[in-house]
This record gives C-alpha cells, structure tokens and sequence, in this order.
C-alpha cells in the first residue's frame, strides 16, 4: 500500500518562492511606472513662468512635435509595422509604440485637460 505524505504545503516552498525574485527587467519597468504616476500627479511649474528650464522645455516641446518628430515617428512606426507583419517584432510592441507617438503628440491637450494649467510654448 501507498502512503501519501500529509502536509499542507509542499516541500520545496522556499525554494519556489526564493527563485522568484524581481529581475532587473520588471525592477525598470515598476520604477518607471513611479517615476510616470509621479509626473502625472505632481505640478509641473516649469510652464508657470518663463524661466531658462521652461525655455530649454519649450525648445525640445517644439523640435519634438513639428516636423522633425513628425518625420521620425512616421519612420518609426512604418519600420515597426514592417517588422511586426514579417515577425520580427511583437504586435503588442507595435501598438505600444503608437501610443506612446499618440502621447506625445497630444502632451499639450493632456496637459490642459487635467487641469494643470495651460502648456503653451508661444
């Protein structure tokens, strides 16, 4: 006859549990997920008074949203479109690359709508 061990958890738990730490991956991935929530919820002053940092941001809002960013978002998702129809990348990668250009792009209206103020670089 077979006896069956009674216990209530398995024998090799510390083991499970000790193997599953974070790796460096999720370790960035949690820390941006912070440093963003922090940037959505805290004020941005920067755009409040026109200080040589809120010029410097302007200058990079500017560059990044004309034509320049433009043209290498269009470059971008064409490449990653390519990749993602011969395999070569991931649909889920593709669709969060858009996001992120649609984010970017809309910075200015996101930011006006949440009520922190008006971003205007004019």
């Amino acid at each position: 006859m077979v006896k069956i061990k009674e216990s209530s958890t398995p024998d090799n738990l510390g083991a499970f549990c000790s193997s599953h730490e974070p790796d460096g991956y999720a370790v960035a991935c949690a820390a941006a997920f912070v440093f963003a929530f922090a940037l959505i919820i805290a004020p941005f002053p920067a755009f409040a008074s026109s200080t040589p940092m809120s010029e410097v941001l302007c200058i990079v809002l500017g560059i990044i949203q004309k034509d320049i960013g433009k043209g290498l978002a269009t470059i971008g998702m064409c490449v990653l479109g390519v990749g993602a129809l011969l395999g070569k990348a991931s649909w889920g990668m593709a669709l969060t690359v858009g996001v992120g250009i649609a984010v970017l792009f809309g910075a200015v209206s996101i930011v006006t709508d949440l009520g922190l103020g008006t971003a205007d670089c004019s």
